[in-house]
C-alpha cells in the first residue's frame, strides 16, 4: 500500500505532492480508494498548496514511497538464470578437452567422456521434464539437477586418471543432464507471458558464457587446472538459490498424467523432422564444440587465446538475440532454421582452413549467426509443436534429447578419427554432415506438409 496505508496522519493535502505520480492508476486524481484510506472520506479532492510546503511533505515522505519496493519481476530472475547457467558452461566447454588431454588419454577415452554428458541427457532428459511438467515442479527439479551436479564438478576436478575420472563424470552426467531444457522450459513459457522476445532472455546466457570463459581462460594462465570447475560449481549453486525466485510453469493447464507417447511423437512429423536436424546437426556440433580447444592447443595457443576464442563465439550471438523481437516478425522459423544451418556448414569448414590459431577467432564470430537464429527458431518450433506450455519442459527435454544423441555419435566417431587423421580433417567430416542436416530439414520439412500458425501476441512464429 502507498503513503496513506501506512500513515494515516496524513492529510489529503499533504499526500498529494506525493500520490500525484500515481494517478493514472486510480479513480480519481488520487483515487477514490487511496482519498478513502487517507482521509476515512472518499473525496477525489486536493487543497492548493505553495511549492516550498510540496517540496517540504515530499523530503518527509520520500523515505516511505522508497521502502514500499516490489519485488523484481520473474524475467529478471530468468535472466540472471541463463546468466548463471550458461556462465557454468562457459566455464567448462572450452577447457575440459585439454584438462582430459594432458592426462594423456586416447582419443578413443575422450570420445567416451565427451559421450558420457549426451548418453544422460538422452536418457534421462525427457524422464526429467515429463516428471516436472506432471508434478509442475520445474523450479524444483532444476535445484535438484544442478546442486548435485555441482559437487560432482568439484570430484571431477580432483580426478587424475581415465579410472578416476569416468565414474565420476557419469555422476554429474546424471544430474545436469535436465538443466538446460528445464531452464529453457521455463525461458519460453515466461517469455510468452511477459510478451518479449525469447532471445531477450537467452541474450544473458550469452553474456554469462563471455563473462566465464574469457575470464576464466585469463586466470588459468599457461595451464589449465581444475580450478575452472570450481568456478562451475559456484556458478550452479548459485542458479540454485536464484530459481526461488522463478515463476510457476504449467500449473494453468493441470498435471500431465500420461507420458509422452513415442507412437504420437512418430506421427507429427514436423516435431520429429525437427528432433532429427537437431540430432544430425548437433553430432556435428558436439564433436567441433569438443575438440576446437584441443585443436588450438595442437598449433601452439595458450589457454589464454583458446578462453578468448570461446568467448567470442557468445559475444557474436547477443545482437542477434537483442533483435530477437523484430527477427521473430520479419523472418520465419523454418528460414531462420536453415540459415543458422548453412551458417554452420561454413564455419565448420572454414576451421578446417586454419592452420595459424589466431585465425579461429575471426571464424568463431560467425556463431554468432548459426547459433543465435538457431536458438530463436528451434526452441519455440518445439514448445509450439508439442502442445506450448502444457509440455514446456517435455518438449525442451525432447529437443536436448535429440541433441544428445548426435552428439553421442559425434563426440565418439570424433574420438575414433582423431587417433587416425588430423583435427582438421575431423572439421571437414563434420562441414558435410551439417550439409545433411540442412538437407534433412529443408526436404523433410516440405513432406511434412506444415501449416502455419496462427500469428502470436508475444512474437509472430510462421512457418
Amino acid at each position: 500500500m502507498l503513503l496513506g496505508c501506512a500513515h494515516p496522519i496524513h492529510t489529503v493535502t499533504e499526500a498529494a505532492p506525493v500520490l500525484a505520480p500515481f494517478a493514472p492508476c486510480t479513480g480519481t486524481r488520487f483515487g477514490p480508494h487511496i482519498d478513502h484510506v487517507v482521509t476515512g472520506v472518499s473525496t477525489g479532492k486536493r487543497t492548493a498548496k505553495s511549492d516550498f510546503q510540496q517540496w517540504a511533505t515530499f523530503r518527509l515522505n520520500w523515505r516511505f514511497i522508497m521502502s514500499d519496493r516490489n519485488p523484481p519481476s520473474p524475467k529478471v530472475f530468468v535472466a540472471v538464470g541463463y546468466l548463471l547457467l550458461l556462465g557454468a558452461m562457459g566455464s567448462w566447454a572450452p577447457f575440459i578437452g585439454v584438462f582430459y588431454r594432458q592426462m594423456r588419454l586416447t582419443g578413443l577415452e575422450l570420445g567416451v567422456l565427451f559421450a558420457i554428458p549426451s548418453v544422460c541427457i538422452a536418457l534421462l532428459g525427457p524422464v526429467w521434464g515429463w516428471v516436472a511438467d506432471r508434478l509442475g515442479g520445474h523450479r524444483a527439479a532444476l535445484r535438484l539437477s544442478v546442486i548435485p551436479a555441482a559437487l560432482a564438478a568439484l570430484l571431477v576436478s580432483q580426478a587424475a586418471s581415465f579410472a578416476e575420472l569416468w565414474p565420476r563424470v557419469v555422476l554429474f552426467g546424471l544430474f545436469f543432464a535436465p538443466a538446460a531444457s528445464l531452464m529453457d522450459g521455463i525461458g519460453v513459457s515466461v517469455s510468452q507471458r511477459a510478451a518479449i522476445g525469447f532471445g531477450r532472455l537467452r541474450m544473458w546466457g550469452s553474456l554469462g558464457y563471455i563473462a566465464t570463459s574469457s575470464l576464466v581462460g585469463a586466470w588459468l594462465g599457461g595451464k589449465v587446472t581444475g580450478g575452472f570447475l570450481a568456478v562451475q560449481a559456484t556458478c550452479l549453486l548459485l542458479l540454485a538459490a536464484v530459481s526461488l525466485g522463478f515463476p510457476a510453469i504449467g500449473e494453468r493447464h493441470g498435471p500431465q498424467h500420461a507420458p509422452v507417447n513415442i507412437t504420437v511423437i512418430l506421427h507429427n512429423r514436423p516435431l520429429f523432422i525437427l528432433l532429427l536436424t537437431q540430432a544430425v546437426l548437433y553430432l556435428a556440433n558436439t564433436a567441433v564444440l569438443n575438440y576446437v580447444g584441443i585443436f588450438m592447443a595442437s598449433l601452439g595457443a595458450p589457454p589464454r587465446l583458446i578462453g578468448l576464442a570461446v568467448s567470442l563465439m557468445a559475444v557474436s550471438e547477443v545482437p542477434i538475440l537483442l533483435a530477437s523481437s523484430q527477427l521473430t516478425r520479419r523472418v520465419s522459423a523454418r528460414r531462420m532454421l536453415m540459415l543458422s544451418i548453412g551458417v554452420y556448414v561454413v564455419r565448420f569448414a572454414l576451421l578446417s582452413l586454419v592452420r595459424t590459431p589466431v585465425w579461429v577467432l575471426p571464424v568463431q564470430l560467425l556463431n554468432g549467426v548459426g547459433f543465435g537464429l538457431y536458438a530463436l527458431s528451434a526452441p519455440r518450433l518445439a514448445h509450439e509443436l508439442a502442445g506450448g506450455e502444457a509440455l514446456a519442459a517435455t518438449a525442451q527435454s525432447l529437443l536436448a534429447s535429440a541433441a544428445a544423441m548426435g552428439g553421442i555419435t559425434g563426440t565418439l566417431i570424433a574420438g575414433v578419427l582423431l587417433d587416425r587423421i588430423a583435427t582438421y580433417q575431423i572439421f571437414m567430416v563434420m562441414s558435410g554432415v551439417a550439409l545433411l542436416a540442412f538437407l534433412i530439414f529443408g526436404v523433410g520439412w516440405r513432406l511434412a506438409g506444415r501449416k502455419r500458425p496462427a500469428p502470436s501476441p508475444a512474437a509472430t512464429l510462421q512457418t
